[in-house]
């Protein structure tokens, strides 16, 4: 057994008890929970019997216990035969958590479990492998939450949900899945969104083009060659490699051992009733020019009207024929790992056909357009026509496209922000928005799709932070009619909550910081320190930053207030003035435990859209104690990117670069 996955816990619990595949289950919890871990049961009685299918090795030992740990942790952590989570991802009330809990519980508990296998059973022979278990953990994950809750659309999701860590890969202080000797110091730096995020995506790619019938019989042969014991990637890859039949290193290795990944460029005519596609690869750098010395094995899925078609594209540039004439998409499916760039031609053949592709292509094609806007490749006002299509879509990409549009129109309100642009962005956002609310109502009606309360908690949030006034009113409304708020649905709580925040006056702010002294479990801690730090009143705002200090707020709450401040309101400066000179107490509260202190500055800085905010993070950063210089560098490439597409988009969309009077 690994030491690190030696665990003790002492306390006084409530314990709710069950069993799975013969196994004795128990999730403990702070006195009084007990009943808000039902649903992880279920979850874990779900997940326990089918990896011991899948992987045809059964669980190794004699019991399961799962903690719920109710201040102070933040994550989870797969110690074996007792994983640990913080109270707010593990519990769930049906009478008041928001609309996504129940994801995010089934979610973490399937990937913890997996870690039984994944980690415990087989671990990682040192730290440079550690995506063995993190990657494999949040592909599988996925895979469980798909399987037995098809109608969260998981696989729709999937693609806009990448977005942060494909933003972050295709900066210049990203590295690689494998990305060498990893020392003590540097564990946390491995922990990380290309670990888990891009490992499991990597993962689903190559499941891909392997099939899934063939990566499983790789794994589970995998699994029982190296069961207590330690394993590498040159061990995984012979198993897989195995049961395909061919050797399958040399393509997995150019995902997991290389920085970055490639963009598709695509150009396509017809010649005597099929299709010429000229395809051609090079990095995706958000910043500067992509060098043209990186190449990938790239497993193409490509789909015209004739039907799906596969191709592995390994040199610089390549032809492909295919039967037909019709309009070709790349990356069918949307499993790739990579950006498609179409010629303009078939770009707006794309568009004019965006409501005739299958459901997961136009998701692929929405993320894709508006990353091309984030390098400089097309224009905004392109990225919105593409909007316009929205409203069209009758299927269960409905909901995944809204989603991911209100990520990009939140990414240009903030890249725009303190110029005239932004309020263009503002306008579009509210007509791409009000409209969907307004057809899905405030309140939730029988049948919805099931994705549907996430999207309207998303919605109203986003559209008072687009100042509608006739939605604050009505937020405003339904909370007094709820007795401030008491009586709120689930389904609308935080949302409605947050709103009135926003604006809130010295007596409503009194009243939502005592609520968030008072609260006795973690999902409620976070709902109020989110609304404190969105208020919009400077001498508020300065009042919610104080309460980083305050010893009554947990310590894993408390250090993340100034970067909740900076993502949401237009206090930014403020909460990066207060985090630097109140950076030690911050960082002796926040700890070492996954460079905690090193995202103190880091975390609130890489939400500025202006250029001198690098060298003032890299000073300040350099000032530090801390073990790791790397979050300060991603701020960095994150900082430069929303400066870029101010610099570029606030002329296009009939403003000016030049910094005016703040939005509110």
């Amino acid at each position: 057994m690994p030491s690190y996955l030696l665990a003790l816990a002492v306390g006084r619990f409530d314990v709710l008890e069950d069993s799975a595949a013969g196994v004795p289950l128990r999730i403990l919890t702070a006195p009084g929970k007990r009943e808000q871990a039902r649903y992880a049961m279920e979850v874990t009685r779900q997940v326990l019997p089918f990896y011991n299918d899948y992987f045809g090795v059964p669980y190794a030992l004699p019991k399961l216990d799962q903690l719920a740990v109710p201040a102070n942790r933040s994550g989870a952590m797969e110690d074996w035969g007792l994983i640990s989570y913080a109270e707010g991802i593990l519990l769930y009330d049906p009478a008041r958590s928001r609309p996504l809990q129940q994801r995010i519980v089934y979610e973490l508990v399937a990937h913890e479990v997996a870690h039984m296998w994944f980690g415990n059973l087989v671990t990682h022979a040192s730290w440079e492998e550690i995506w063995l278990n993190e990657a494999f953990a949040t592909w599988i994950a996925g895979k469980l939450v798909d399987r037995f809750n098809p109608q969260w659309h998981v696989a729709l999701n999937a693609r806009a949900e990448l977005e942060p860590v494909l933003e972050r890969d295709a900066g210049s202080a990203t590295r690689a899945i494998r990305s060498g000797p990893v020392s003590e110091r540097a564990v946390y730096d491995v922990l990380d969104s290309v670990t888990y995020d891009k490992g499991g995506a990597v993962l689903s790619m190559l499941e891909q083009w392997i099939g899934s019938d063939v990566f499983q019989r790789g794994l589970a042969s995998y699994m029982r060659e190296r069961r207590l014991s330690n394993a590498t990637a040159a061990d995984l890859w012979h198993h897989v490699g195995q049961a395909a039949g061919h050797d399958v290193a040399a393509v997995a290795g150019s995902w997991t051992d290389k920085p970055g990944f490639p963009l598709i460029g695509v150009s396509t005519r017809c010649v005597a009733g099929q299709t010429v596609a000229q395809l051609s690869q090079k990095r995706f750098l958000l910043n500067g020019e992509a060098d043209n010395d990186t190449l990938w094995q790239v497993p193409l899925a490509l789909a015209n009207d004739k039907g799906a078609h596969a191709s592995l594209l390994s040199r610089r540039t390549a032809a492909i024929t295919l039967p037909g004439c019709g309009p070709l998409v790349v990356n069918a499916g949307g499993h790739g790992f990579y950006r498609v760039d179409y010629a303009p031609a078939q770009r707006r053949e794309l568009t004019r056909r965006f409501t005739a592709l299958a459901p997961a292509d136009r998701v692929a094609l929405l993320s894709d357009r508006f990353a091309l806007v984030q390098a400089g490749r097309v224009p905004a006002e392109e990225y919105f026509a593409l909007l316009d299509q929205l409203p069209r879509i009758a299927d269960g990409s409905r909901v995944p496209l809204y989603l991911s549009a209100l990520d990009a129109l939140e990414f240009l309100d903030r890249a725009l922000a303190g110029t005239r642009a932004q309020a263009h962005v503002r306008s579009v956002g509210r007509k791409v928005m009000a409209p969907e609310l307004a057809r899905i109502g405030w309140v939730a009606r029988a049948g919805e799709d099931p994705q549907v309360p996430s999207l309207r908690s998303r919605l109203i949030m986003q559209l008072a932070r687009f100042d509608d006034a006739q939605l604050v009113a009505e937020a405003r409304r339904r909370y007094a009619e709820a007795g401030d708020g008491a009586t709120l649905p689930a389904g609308l709580r935080s949302a409605v909550i947050n709103v009135v925040g926003m604006d809130a006056d010295g007596a409503r702010f009194e009243q939502l910081r005592a609520r968030l002294l008072e609260a006795r479990n973690e999902e409620d801690r976070w709902l109020y320190a989110r609304t404190l730090t969105a208020v919009r009143d400077p001498a508020l705002a300065g009042q919610a930053l104080q309460l980083a200090l305050d010893q009554r707020v947990p310590a894993n709450i408390a250090t993340q207030l100034p970067a909740m401040m900076a993502r949401q309101s237009p206090h930014g400066a403020r909460a990066y003035a207060f985090t630097q000179t109140h950076w030690t107490a911050l960082a002796q509260r926040a700890g070492a435990m996954f460079n905690a202190d090193a995202w103190l500055l880091a975390e609130v800085a890489q939400h500025s859209n202006e250029r001198a905010m690098i060298e003032r993070l890299q000073r300040d950063d350099a000032a530090t104690t801390v073990a790791s210089r790397t979050p300060a560098a991603r701020a960095a490439d994150r900082i430069r990117l929303l400066a870029d597409v101010r610099d570029r988009e606030a002329p296009r969309l009939g403003g000016t670069s030049t910094p005016v009077q703040a939005a509110r």
